[in-house]
């Protein structure tokens, strides 16, 4: 597996500080690494928007769409899934949808279990449902206009909640799925 965590700035700061993390792929603006930290990675990585304070330090710089421009799924503050659309059409050439991004990298880098991920929105979700235990038994077509709601009852998963989880995952690492 490709080791994907959500963090902020201070955990992302600790964690390259105080161990062996080589490379860092970051597809937020908003997390910042100093320059210091960021010169001592091997690989660096920004996939994002609009660039951030960490950008100029990157070894690469990827543009990515905007929350605008993206489609997928997201987790509400009652646990209800929903989808959404873009409300602007991405531009066709030039720019990777985030998890397109992702399922590139981890074939590159040959992690476990991305040599068939899905790139599109209703296959990502449907993936994830086959494979999270909060999700179990959803579909992408059967979400609907109006979603569907999570059982309360579901195991979670390692990070914890999954409705915590999958609302921080879509808007801070892409918004796909």
């Amino acid at each position: 597996a490709l080791g994907i965590r959500l963090i902020n700035t201070d955990e992302l700061a600790s964690l390259v500080s105080g161990s062996e993390t080589e490379a860092v792929f970051l597809a937020e603006p908003s997390i910042a690494l100093s320059p210091e930290l960021a010169g001592g990675l091997a690989c660096l990585v920004c996939h994002t928007h609009v660039a951030g304070e960490t950008t100029p330090a990157a070894h690469a710089a990827i543009p990515g769409l905007s929350w605008l421009e993206k489609e997928g799924t997201y987790v509400n503050f009652q646990g209800r899934v929903q989808k959404f659309g873009a409300a602007l059409r991405p531009p066709e050439k030039g720019i990777i949808p985030d998890i397109a991004v992702l399922a590139r990298l981890g074939r590159l880098l040959e992690a476990e279990g991305c040599a068939d991920l899905p790139t599109h929105p209703p296959s990502v979700f449907d993936r994830l449902a086959a494979e999270n235990a909060r999700f179990a038994g959803l579909t992408w077509a059967e979400l609907g206009e109006k979603g569907a709601l999570l059982p309360l009852d579901a195991p979670e998963t390692e990070e914890g909640s999954a409705v915590q989880g999958s609302a921080d995952q879509e808007s801070e690492a892409g918004g796909e799925s």
